[in-house]
């Protein structure tokens, strides 16, 4: 059952991981907690593997993109952890409002994004909508800049 206020976020999800080529190259799902967004997230990287045109999918949580990156640094193996995330056709991550308040992660999040984007590689991403700034990081300037929908 699709909430209405889900509705627009749907669709312009759908138009994201269906077409043949998307410009921009990231799509941010906003929202509250509890919104839906996570399930949004995993049903549009469900959606795309229909998609000819995406060959890969990578569908992964904060926590799960952190401890790959906190490993990459500990075996000195970054660069490759993050060539790794840039080369999916489709990368969906969620919850990345969790990655924000720490430098190493969000440094990491910035640098998979700008690799996708120069790429061409598509991007979703899930984020709690809070009062809070986001952070004095790059990446919030960045994510700002990107399209976003919100689900209410």
């Amino acid at each position: 059952m699709i909430r209405k206020g889900s509705q627009l976020a749907r669709a312009e999800g759908i138009k994201f991981v269906s077409a043949e080529n998307v410009r921009p190259h990231i799509l941010v799902i906003a929202g509250r907690t509890s919104a839906g967004k996570s399930h949004l997230l995993h049903a549009l990287a469900s959606f795309a593997k229909r998609n000819y045109f995406i060959e890969s999918v990578a569908c992964l949580s904060s926590v799960q993109f952190a401890d790959e990156i906190r490993q990459g640094l500990h075996f000195g193996d970054l660069p490759n952890v993050l060539q790794r995330f840039a080369d999916d056709s489709l990368l969906a991550l969620d919850d990345i409002d969790r990655l924000l308040g720490q430098a190493e992660l969000a440094d990491a999040l910035l640098n998979v994004l700008q690799m996708r984007q120069a790429m061409g590689k598509r991007s979703l991403l899930s984020i709690t909508l809070s009062h809070e700034p986001l952070s004095d990081h790059p990446i919030s300037d960045f994510l700002v800049q990107q399209p976003a929908v919100s689900i209410l």
